[in-house]
């Protein structure tokens, strides 16, 4: 675990360092440190699919998730149709 934590740590600094300069090669009048840094974190199912139902026995709760890094470009999408379940509407 101790080494998977330090390659992570170094593949963080990586993407700093790497955002930095881009931030100084474009935008030469902003800072290009970051004042904080924050690990993204997101769900992943195991074939990658999303998961958009309603939950078995709270048919009032609709579940959308297991986004595998992919849900932000479907997002609108997929709030319409966690709507149109909530709802009971065909999306």
């Amino acid at each position: 675990a101790a080494g998977e934590e330090e390659a992570a740590a170094r593949r963080v600094a990586e993407v700093v360092a790497s955002t930095s300069r881009l931030v100084r090669d474009s935008l030469p009048h902003c800072e290009q440190t970051p004042f904080e840094t924050q690990s993204c974190l997101y769900t992943s199912t195991c074939d990658h699919d999303y998961v958009l139902s309603r939950v078995p026995g709270h048919e009032r709760v609709v579940l959308a998730g297991g986004g595998s890094g992919h849900a932000f470009k479907m997002g609108p999408a997929l709030g319409e149709m966690a709507a149109a379940a909530a709802l009971g509407w065909e999306p």
